[in-house]
């Protein structure tokens, strides 16, 4: 069982009511809100209640609004090497999706 919570991001589930990245057509090609849409861009944290023996231990629960301070980002775009484009609006969204995530960080995880 993965110990990394999806949160965020962009992908084909239309029910989030966020739309895919813009597919990548090169350097050389300035982008447009019409353009294919497809790929993935995922994020993920960690609970606070994860610990390095696993999930809580001798009945410490830990805080699940407290992550530990480390992001997985997952990029997917079978067609162009890892390359997708955000519009602005996902731009915006994804700066509220990791500033919540900033704000729930425990830095007193960080060297353990």
């Amino acid at each position: 069982m993965s110990i990394y919570g999806s949160f965020g991001g962009f992908d084909d589930d239309t029910s989030t009511g966020r739309q895919p990245p813009l597919v990548y057509k090169g350097s050389h090609i300035l982008p447009r809100m019409d353009n294919p849409r497809g790929g993935s861009l995922d994020l993920a944290h960690i609970c606070g209640f994860i610990s390095r023996e696993g999930p809580a231990h001798d009945g410490d629960q830990g805080d699940a609004e407290e992550y530990w301070p480390y992001l997985r980002v997952s990029l997917n775009d079978p067609w162009h090497e890892g390359t997708i484009v955000l519009d602005v609006h996902q731009v915006d969204t994804l700066i509220a999706d990791l500033q919540s995530w900033r704000e729930h960080v425990d830095m007193n995880r960080l060297d353990k």
